[in-house]
């Protein structure tokens, strides 16, 4: 692995710690590379610890990974992860035999990386673990089978924050999948939903919910089985046995059922965050990603997986919300680690977004609609740094598949009803997000311009979402880079609900901040 500050020499106000895990290239070096600027960036290099572990792509010992030998020495006994074409890595595989045994499992390596960092940086107090495109699809099954983050924590109690970036795939916890019609390859846009989800009438030769794409076969039971059946061209056997084994060791229940419940439970109780790019779509049927009977019963391209699969989670578990956020880009790292998401995730231990309770819909009295943004896809990140920053804001109202977000100036209780989906169906992507009700503080406390600019909702705004409008003036540091992007032509498309930017002051220092808000 690159560390960052070797623990010899670590700093003392060094409280964070940022495990990278590189793609399908094993490119470690431009990973780490890439999230050291974003750091200097940010000035936080000497408050982060950077860990970024390589997967090797060829056979290698120990010396000569660390360049003491000659790559010519035969004795090996570093442990090996195949050549850069075989995908097992990223799924949990154990490293290839050698003549010292077996290999070691990925998701070992990345159980013991997070078991070291406390060991060697005693100031550390937090860890967040992110991987994009392989990497992804690496924590995306980590998440799921490693105790680690149990409960939001390690198993020596440090908080845990996993973030998968742009994954291609992903280890669904059941047999249902998108219906037909939500994954149709077509052009796929940020607002794109799944309100269904069933078992696929084509079964891909058994392989659909067969891991690493869900959780069949991974009790010890049947992942023999399943070995037994696969020919003797199937690489992907070893990949059942190595990961049942794994979970032998991590679990106490082993039959089917209680596995799938268990890593269910398991993973739910994690702190686990998602990120998808805009323009991440073009067809898995080209080659940029696994185009396959199993996988393709997600979706065609990686972003219309990641939504279907966030749909999936509400769905399948009624209660719970995932957490993920859209940056502007197609499948590019640089902007997935410079997206505001990444920013908030990272360096905020107890992000705003958590503090904000969500109702089952709609509150049936929402009070008054004091700025709507509706001219374009918004995170729930950026939806929350809206009402933080408005002083009016007092709750908001947010769908996840429209990325619209109405700030209101109601204060919300748990107590307050919520409207009926079967009263108007426009109402039915929509949640109100509330907490308890304080004056605003703090240094981020802006002025705001307000004028009355229309009362009742525009057109096309569900009923009860309007209320007397105000334009909203946003902070400075939206305004450097927003302006162009998502507000041309905002007052005619929307007239009653204009968001006027101001005017940059010649001494403002938040331009980082700016460029990052909304990618």
């Amino acid at each position: 692995a690159i560390v960052s500050m070797p623990p010899a020499r670590q700093s003392p106000q060094a409280e964070l710690a940022i495990v990278v895990i590189h793609g399908a290239p094993r490119e470690t070096e431009l990973y780490y590379h890439s999230i050291r600027v974003y750091l200097a960036l940010q000035k936080k290099k000497w408050d982060t610890v950077l860990i970024a572990p390589g997967f090797a792509d060829k056979p290698c010992s120990a010396e000569q990974w660390m360049n003491k030998t000659s790559e010519n020495q035969t004795n090996q006994t570093a442990a090996i992860f195949g050549s850069i074409s075989e995908p097992w890595w990223m799924f949990g595989a154990r490293a290839d035999r050698n003549t010292t045994g077996k290999g070691v499992s990925t998701f070992s390596a990345l159980d013991s990386v997070v078991r070291w960092v406390p060991q060697e940086y005693p100031n550390v107090k937090r860890i967040v673990v992110f991987g994009f495109s392989a990497g992804g699809q690496l924590l995306a099954r980590w998440a799921i089978m490693s105790p680690e983050g149990e409960g939001g924590k390690t198993s020596d109690g440090l908080p845990l924050r996993i973030i998968v970036g742009s994954s291609s795939s992903f280890a669904y916890l059941s047999r249902e999948r998108p219906v037909p019609n939500c994954t149709l390859d077509d052009n796929t846009t940020s607002g794109h939903k799944c309100n269904a989800f069933e078992v696929p009438a084509s079964h891909c030769h058994s392989d659909f919910d067969s891991y690493p794409f869900g959780l069949g076969h991974l009790d010890s039971a049947s992942a023999k089985t399943r070995v037994a059946e696969l020919g003797r061209e199937r690489q992907d056997k070893r990949l059942l046995s190595d990961v049942s084994e794994y979970l032998s060791q991590t679990l106490d229940v082993d039959d089917s059922e209680n596995l799938t419940e268990a890593l269910t439970d398991r993973y739910l109780s994690k702190d686990v965050r998602y990120m998808f790019g805009r323009g991440d779509t073009k067809s898995c049927t080209v080659g940029v990603c696994y185009g396959y009977c199993a996988p393709m019963t997600q979706g065609s391209n990686r972003l219309q997986r990641g939504l279907n699969f966030m749909d999936y989670l509400r769905s399948e578990f009624p209660g719970y919300e995932p957490r993920y956020g859209l940056y502007d880009s197609g499948h590019w790292r640089v902007a997935a680690i410079r997206s505001f998401s990444f920013k908030v995730w990272v360096f905020d231990e107890h992000p705003q977004e958590d503090m904000y309770v969500a109702k089952e819909g709609v509150v049936q009295d929402e009070g008054n609609t004091v700025c709507a943004h509706t001219n374009t896809f918004f995170s729930l990140q950026a939806c929350v740094y809206f009402c933080e920053m408005d002083g009016r804001c007092k709750s908001f109202a947010y769908d996840h598949h429209s990325g619209y977000c109405f700030l209101k100036d109601k204060c919300v209780s748990a107590n307050d009803p919520v409207v009926s989906p079967s009263t108007y169906q426009a109402h039915r992507n929509f949640k109100t997000y509330y907490k308890p009700c304080s004056t605003p503080t703090g240094e981020l406390a802006v002025q705001w311009k307000t004028e009355n600019v229309g009362t009742g909702p525009a057109q096309g705004e569900p009923p009860t979402l309007g209320g007397a409008v105000k334009s909203c003036l946003l902070p400075v540091a939206v305004a450097v880079m927003a302006a162009a992007a998502l507000f041309t032509a905002a007052g005619s498309r929307r007239g009653s609900r204009r968001c006027h930017l101001p005017r940059r002051p010649a001494d403002a220092q938040d331009s980082d901040r700016a460029r990052l808000l909304f990618a």
